[in-house]
């Protein structure tokens, strides 16, 4: 409220009459309580010597005389009255005994009416325990002082007179300063009027509403400034929907480009950055703005590449390796009008890497087609050749040509179901399936490779827990291909277990509502109710630089090399549990063993 104009005027004008008011009263106050005081002292004085009059005679009589003397005039005259002799002893007194006084000789008004013929003195009363104004006249008996006749009045009632007008005075400064605040008040909130209106314009404008206009009433230079106001008001309403709207298609171009974005300035600091910049150093956009090139991205080559494009003036390319997870990019540094420069950063690390799986597929469909292709033609030019005749040999030969085009019609096989699983064309026949149910049914084909190897398979899953909805083959596909590979990597002697449990996965966290408990995928799953299934072996182990392609397809561990196998079961595996919206996983140790595990949605009795 004090920031109004309108309630400083008034307080001002409120301090002001106020100030002056108690400035003219104090003054006031003050030139009558000296009058007041001086006539009082007059009166006292001449009462004094009229009762230093009176006293002369009975001041060489007894004590007792001018006691009574005292105790007579008192009433009279309204005061207190004390007789005191030359030495200060008190003769008379008309409150107290005066034997029980002590000796006043050094009492002020005593002394200086001893010395100059009258003494004033203003001090509080040991004797009566009150403020006392005090006269006192000496008392002389054929030309020398005999004594001092002294009057004394209390304080309190001058002090109460003095309240009560102060009291008063200060009733009409508050009057006159209400009435000035009023008058204020009125005239003020009406030259103010425009102004209130421009206010609440400015307001609204404050919010983005700039619609608003300011009403003109007056042709005074209030309604000047108003209408100016106006008229700014509508140029600023053009220029910020403007701006605005470029803003919004700039915002909207930098958000959604594919490239990084970074413009830096002659001192490689960085204006500007879009969201894409910022996440391939691990920053946000906004937080990369105001920072220098090196302290935003870290990677001295880049801020090397944008001077030197600052220094020479020209557009600079180089391939470099950026922010942490070490991205590999194409940076286009171009300068800018105004000693600016502008970094284009196109991430090349997804095209590199499908550049670089497609290498490895070509090259792992060409090794696993070379060998049964290079093995027919062997088969076919040594039956050509002459072995065709030979009855038991080409027999032989034939037997072994079928199990290559088996092979070979398998691995397409195996290609075209992992192309259907990728591109989301293979639907599942979903049911509801009993993991203790399949794991037998898989396992059973199983275990004689298994004894053969001299190796234990167990199953240890609860009876209680309930069926997944899934593909039961496609399921039975996936535990299949992980037992088959457990034995296939397991040394004699070792130990293969199936095993599986219940979880629900809510927000995040995970509750077990089995007593079996087992790893989980390090990546999460989605909320609901899971069964994790996991093969575990005590075989090789996996080295772990290795773990993270072994779902890829055709990649093989190099210690598996030398075996059967195409190297895409584990990324049909992978394909067919993601399909279920579940997650397949490994870990590993060298020389102790792998476990694989994969999760699928428990069946809920309704569908999926």
């Amino acid at each position: 409220m004090c920031r109004s104009v309108l309630w400083q005027v008034i307080l001002a004008c409120v301090f002001l009459i106020a100030i002056t008011a108690l400035v003219l009263g104090g003054y006031l106050l003050n030139l009558a309580q000296s009058h007041y005081l001086d006539t009082l002292e007059e009166g006292l004085i001449s009462q004094a010597e009229l009762v230093s009059e009176l006293a002369e005679p009975c001041m060489s009589f007894s004590q007792g005389e001018c006691d009574a003397l005292a105790d007579g005039l008192a009433p009279r005259i309204g005061a207190r009255i004390t007789l005191i002799a030359a030495d200060g002893t008190v003769l008379g007194d008309s409150e107290r005994d005066p034997a029980t006084m002590e000796n006043h000789a050094d009492r002020p008004e005593v002394i200086q009416a001893l010395v100059e013929g009258v003494g004033r003195s203003t001090r509080h009363s040991a004797t009566l325990g009150v403020d006392m104004l005090y006269v006192a006249v000496p008392v002389e008996a054929e030309g020398r002082v005999i004594g001092v006749a002294r009057l004394a009045l209390p304080l309190a009632g001058i002090e109460h007179s003095l309240a009560e007008m102060a009291r008063k005075a200060t009733l009409a400064a508050a009057a006159v300063a209400l009435m000035a605040a009023g008058t204020a008040f009125i005239v003020v909130r009406r030259k103010l009027s425009p102004i209130r209106s421009l206010t609440q314009m400015a307001r609204r404008m404050a919010t983005g509403d700039l619609s608003r206009r300011a009403r003109v009433d007056s042709q005074d230079e209030f309604g000047e400034l108003a209408r100016a106001f106006n008229r700014m008001a509508a140029r600023l309403e053009q220029t910020l929907k403007r701006i605005s709207d470029e803003r919004d298609q700039m915002a909207a171009v930098l958000s959604h480009m594919a490239d990084g974005l970074i413009i830096a300035d002659g001192k490689s600091r960085v204006l500007l950055a879009n969201p894409l910049a910022g996440q391939m150093f691990d920053r946000e956009g906004r937080g990369m703005e105001g920072c220098s090139l090196i302290e935003a991205t870290q990677e001295h080559e880049l801020v090397g590449l944008v001077q030197r494009c600052l220094e020479k003036g020209e557009e600079a390319v180089a391939l470099l390796e950026l922010g942490p997870r070490r991205r590999f990019v194409r940076v286009i540094v171009t300068p800018m009008a105004g000693r600016g420069a502008l970094v284009l950063l196109h991430d090349l690390t997804e095209l590199r890497r499908v550049e670089t799986v497609r290498r490895d597929f070509v090259a792992n469909v060409s090794h696993e087609l070379r060998t049964p292709l290079a093995s027919l033609k062997a088969l076919v030019e040594t039956l050509r050749s002459g072995a065709i005749e030979d009855r038991e040999a080409a027999t032989s030969f034939l037997a072994r040509i079928e199990y290559e085009v088996e092979r070979l019609i398998w691995l397409v096989n195996a290609l075209l179901e992992l192309a259907r699983l990728e591109s989301g064309q293979a639907a599942l026949k979903l049911r509801p399936v009993d993991l203790r149910e399949l794991a037998a049914e898989v396992c059973s084909p199983l275990e004689p490779m298994a004894r053969k190897k001299g190796l234990s398979l167990v199953i240890e899953i609860p009876p209680a827990l309930p069926p997944v909805l899934a593909d039961e083959e496609r399921a039975r596909q996936v535990l299949t291909n992980l037992v088959h590979n457990a034995i296939k990597f397991t040394p004699p002697g070792g130990r293969i277990r199936v095993s599986a449990w219940r979880i629900k996965v809510a927000g995040g966290q995970v509750e077990w509502l089995t007593s079996e408990t087992g790893p989980l995928p390090s990546d999460g799953l989605p909320d609901g109710e899971w069964a994790v299934m996991a093969v575990s072996d005590t075989g090789i182990g996996i080295p772990p630089e290795h773990l993270p392609r072994i779902f890829e397809r055709f990649y093989k561990v190099d210690r598996a090399r030398s075996e059967e196998g195409s190297g895409l079961g584990l990324a049909i595996a992978r394909h067919i549990v993601e399909a279920h919206g579940g997650r397949i996983w490994a870990e590993s140790e060298v020389g102790r063993g792998s476990t694989f595990g994969f999760t699928l949605p428990l069946w809920s009795g309704q569908g999926r």
